[in-house]
């Protein structure tokens, strides 16, 4: 299991995305160009970006050689190697994208951008009793690492929103490991989830089919976009 980090660059060059859609399928060069913001196309560009690095690296294949498929929930996999599971994730200037031979999800956000009215929309009625007891910045601390562990989950199980967000909680534990809980307080024995501080303002949790958190990362690889960009446009250097 690992999971990786890119950090936009400051500056977003349209250049940039001219340059790097002939490297991904028609359907993501859609995707990206229905963006009406640039640093929404810059994100999705760079997830579509990275795990084709990923890929090619750790295959040994070509990026020519890489065929992407849907399954009914829209959950996105290699189509010649379905057992090589990956999920991306993206929130301000950074994009995360994790992979395992097994189920896998992951999440990231920015914690002043949670979205709290909506957020709480989404909670069961355990993490509404732990709401009640934040105040202030603690708050956003709280729904945010709720949030990512919520979405980490669903991603794993690979039905994205079409999992009730409520018919499930999470239950925080101060070792940054996450215990998912059914309607019926049964622990999910299936999957383990982790939470990580990528830096003061973002958060990570990462959720995985295995047995142990022995197999989950103490960090993650970070990757610079700079030699992301550069693997594929080989016509020019990163401005």
């Amino acid at each position: 299991m690992e999971y990786f980090v890119v950090q936009l660059p400051d500056l977003l060059d349209q250049r940039i995305i001219a340059n790097s859609l002939p490297y991904i399928s028609p359907e993501q060069q859609a995707k990206v160009e229905s963006f009406r913001h640039i640093g929404d196309a810059f994100r999705c560009l760079t997830g579509d970006l990275l795990i084709r690095v990923i890929i090619c690296e750790k295959f040994k294949v070509s990026n020519q050689e890489l065929k992407f498929e849907r399954n009914s929930y829209g959950k996105p996999f290699w189509r010649e190697h379905p057992d090589f599971q990956f999920s991306v994730s993206h929130s301000g200037q950074l994009v995360v994208c994790a992979t395992h031979d097994k189920e896998i999800g992951i999440d990231v956000e920015q914690v002043k951008a949670v979205d709290i009215d909506f957020v709480t929309t989404c909670l069961s009625e355990r993490e509404m009793i732990g709401a009640l007891q934040k105040e202030g910045y603690d708050l956003y601390d709280y729904f945010c690492d709720l949030w990512i562990a919520k979405e980490s989950y669903v991603k794993a199980l690979g039905k994205g929103m079409f999992k009730s967000f409520d018919s499930f909680s999470v239950k925080l534990c101060s070792n940054d490991t996450i215990t998912i809980l059914d309607r019926h307080e049964e622990i999910a024995s299936n999957f383990l989830c982790k939470r990580y501080r990528v830096s003061q303002n973002y958060r990570v949790a990462l959720c995985a089919a295995c047995s142990s958190y022995d197999e989950f990362p103490d960090f993650p690889t970070h990757l610079s976009f700079h030699s992301i960009y550069n693997r594929f446009d080989v016509r020019a250097e990163y401005p």
